[in-house]
């Protein structure tokens, strides 16, 4: 059986080590794809790097028009309705619907 104490620092190890492992496990994905491909292995580290990079940009391909209204105050929005249902504070006013 293994008590408290071991067993919390044999998770601690596991928890630890599952980023490497995963790290690990992307990498060799990712030559065996990049191989396949025709690439040289040595490339995919620079394909990694390349998608880690660029999906932390976001480039808008194209512009859309909305045809619904925006709200002017979104705190008038939130104060008033809630999900669709109309707030008790604020059944008096008149609605408006956009």
């Amino acid at each position: 059986m293994i008590y408290l104490p071991v067993s919390l620092l044999l998770f601690l190890v596991l928890i630890l080590t599952l980023p490497f492992l995963w790290l690990i496990i992307t990498i060799d994905v990712l030559r065996i794809a990049v191989a396949k491909l025709g690439f040289p292995p040595e490339v995919s580290l620079l394909i990694l790097l390349a998608i880690v990079v660029g999906s932390t940009i976001n480039i808008p391909l194209y512009e859309k028009v909305s045809r619904i209204a925006v709200v002017p105050d979104s705190l008038e929005l939130w104060t008033t309705r809630f999900f669709g249902v109309f707030l008790c504070g604020r059944l008096n006013r008149k609605r408006s619907w956009l």
